[in-house]
Parts: structure tokens; sequence; C-alpha cells
């Protein structure tokens, strides 16, 4: 992991659009385009109301680099050199950057983090809603496990992002409940209307399958499904669990008050590997957004982009920028879907990764290829990361 992160945002407004593309040989192009941006963004006028509705998209672990080689291979990939091209959120007419770090780590995880943007309080490394005071093992759209360390931080509270079941707690932690459970049943969590991601096994007891035939990981023989669907009916609601592609795109909307959609044991697929019951990030946020629109005091929807940041860990570039461009059009889907004039829209990042996107190579070299085929010692995209760097 590294410390560089970068902050979209739209408010209210539809952002640029793609900037008109001439010969890049002529200096009047360049000139032209340079008029072009100027003047659309002197033109961009800010709506000073209040936000009825707010959408977070966290892209784990998508550096600078990551969105640099991302726009190549997005661009490689339909026949183009890729450098000119700017993914969803980079339309947007408000960038910034943000300084990232733990209270005792120089670099930030995705824990103390998810816990920083979502409190404003900086944490621990490995702590999820808990300040610094507290040190690591003493006591809600994404591809990802949902008790994951980044949707985790925005409804529990644990002194180690591992404790998401409770299998995975010690006995010196017992005396907390683990994350799914208070997903489930804790102060924030049982308020969340639609959650939707990976990580089944952690809400179904050791011994019992679940739809698909899985086992499941908890030890305290509860069934947190059967639970969230008690839950919620004692509120009033009407919930349903659904847990393949087929069930989120057939739900009614008009029917249901709460979702609770677990498409996978662990984590979700990588879109290059995901299978015909696997619902898409795009998807996903649709749905999402979809019953979230009925709400007349408006809503937060959170969206992560979580197999960007495994795919780094796993030094797995394709699958980084595919994750990557996948996340951009889970934004565009949302800007389709939602009023601008009422609804902010934030694109970031939390931490950054070690991939390297090399200066050597000439436009138009493949991204995922080497810099010149007669020395293939040199790749253009580089990753080094724990335990050998």
């Amino acid at each position: 992991m590294m410390t560089d992160n970068i902050i979209f945002a739209v408010l209210f407004s539809s952002g640029d659009s793609e900037t008109p593309v001439f010969d890049e040989k002529n200096k009047d192009h360049w000139n032209m385009q340079a008029q072009w941006i100027l003047q659309s963004k002197l033109s961009n006028s800010l709506n000073t109301k209040v936000a009825k509705n707010v959408i977070l998209f966290l892209g784990d672990g998508m550096s600078i680099t990551t969105l640099a080689a991302t726009r190549v291979y997005l661009g490689q990939k339909y026949g183009h050199l890729g450098e000119e091209l700017k993914l969803s959120f980079e339309a947007f007419p408000y960038t910034g950057l943000s300084k990232t770090y733990c209270v005792d780590n120089n670099v930030a995880d995705s824990a103390c983090s998810g816990t920083a943007y979502l409190s404003g309080v900086k944490a621990n490394s490995g702590t999820v809603g808990l300040s610094a005071a507290v040190k690591r093992g003493d006591c809600i759209v994404t591809t990802t496990r949902v008790t994951h360390a980044t949707p985790a931080a925005s409804y529990a509270h644990s002194a180690d992002r591992r404790w998401e079941a409770d299998t995975d707690m010690p006995k010196k932690g017992l005396c907390c409940e683990d994350i799914a459970t208070q997903m489930v049943k804790g102060r924030v969590g049982s308020k969340i209307d639609v959650i939707l991601g990976g990580g089944r096994r952690n809400f179904f007891p050791r011994g019992q399958t679940d739809n698909e035939g899985y086992y499941g990981y908890r030890s305290d023989g509860v069934d947190l499904i059967r639970e969230w669907k008690k839950q919620k009916e004692a509120q009033g609601v009407f919930p349903r669990f659904v847990y393949n592609k087929q069930g989120l795109l057939n739900l009614d909307d008009s029917l249901y008050h709460s979702v609770l959609g677990l498409f996978s044991p662990d984590h979700m697929p990588y879109h290059l590997e995901a299978g015909d019951d696997d619902p898409t990030l795009t998807e996903m946020t649709q749905k999402a957004i979809q019953m979230l629109k009925k709400k007349k005091n408006g809503f937060f929807l959170f969206v992560e982009g979580g197999r960007i940041d495994t795919a780094h860990h796993e030094t797995k570039a394709r699958k980084a920028l595919d994750e990557t461009a996948e996340f951009a059009k889970a934004v565009e889907a949302a800007l389709r879907l939602v009023d601008l004039q009422e609804t902010l829209i934030v694109v970031t990042s939390d931490h950054s990764h070690t991939m390297t996107y090399s200066g050597y190579s000439k436009r138009g070299t493949d991204i995922l290829g080497l810099v010149n085929k007669k020395n293939p010692t040199r790749e253009d995209i580089t990753s080094a990361n724990h335990p050998i760097a």
C-alpha cells in the first residue's frame, strides 16, 4: 500500500463532457483544447442547495497510477491509444488530493482510512470505528465481503478488522461482537436498508449450508440471515434476501423495503472471472439507487470497488485495471439514475499501491506487455508487494 489518493466530486453538476479531439501533431489542437477546458470551468455554476442524497464511491487501493494505466487499458481495448481517454469520474468539475495515514502507521490501511473518511477521526491501523485510544486487538455495496474493512467502517466498531465472524475472534476479544453480528444487530448496521456484496459464509453457522451448498463459518450456531429477516419484519418493513444475479435483478422495488444480497461465500469474483449468476458492481449500484430513490428524505449510498485492492495485493495488473474500469462504469450508471441538482456524488480512494507504470514505452505499446520486445526484461507495468518488497 502507498499513501497518495485522489478525490473527484460532482456537486449538483453533470461535469465536463469529453474535450474535442483533433490532430495531436497540430499545435492548434492543444491550444483549442486548453481554451475549451478553461471555458467549461468558467461556466460551471455552483448550486448552493443542501444535498438531499449523497453517494460515496470508494475505489479501494485505486492509486493515481492505477487510473493512468486504466485509461490506456480501456482505450486499447476499444482500438485507441488510450492516454487521451477519460474515466467517467475524471470529467467531474472538482478534483483534489488528500493526505492519508494512520495514527500509528505512516501508510493507511482500509480500516483506519475508512474510519477517517466516514467519521472524521483518524485511528490506528487495523481498527474499525474506534479512536486511536484503542489499539488493534484490545478489545454497504461492495465487491468484497460486506464485513471487510472498508464497508465495515460504515457500521461497525472493532479493535481488529479481521474479526469478521465470531470464529475469527480470540478469547480476549469475546467481550466484543464480531463485525457480521454488528451489521445485523448493531445500532447503525440494523438501520441499513440495502446491503449488497460477498461474504455469505460469515452469516451462517458451521455445519449448515447456504442456498448454493457452501458451508457457513460461524461457531456460535447463529443464522444471521434469519436474524436479519426477523429484525426487519419487527421494524415493520418487508425484507428480501437474495444470493444471485437473477434474484437481484428480478427484485420488485415497489414491494420490498430492505434487501440483503450476499452473492458469494467469500469476496465476489473478479469481473474477468465472474459467472452468469454474479451481478456486476454496476448492476448492484443500479438496484441500490432504484430502491433508495423512493425515500422522501434522501439517502446515503456507499459503493466500494474493493477488488481493485485485492488484485493489487496479488500483483495481478490486468485484474486491477479491469476492476477500475468496472468501477468507472458503476459511477457512470449512477450519474444517469439520479437528479444531480439534489445529489452529491464523490469518488475517492483510501490508499495507493506499489504498482508502477514505466516511462519507457512508446504510445500504443500494450499496457500489459513489454516495453520493448527486443528486451524482454522490461514490462510496462511492474508491482512489488510484501514479503518481497
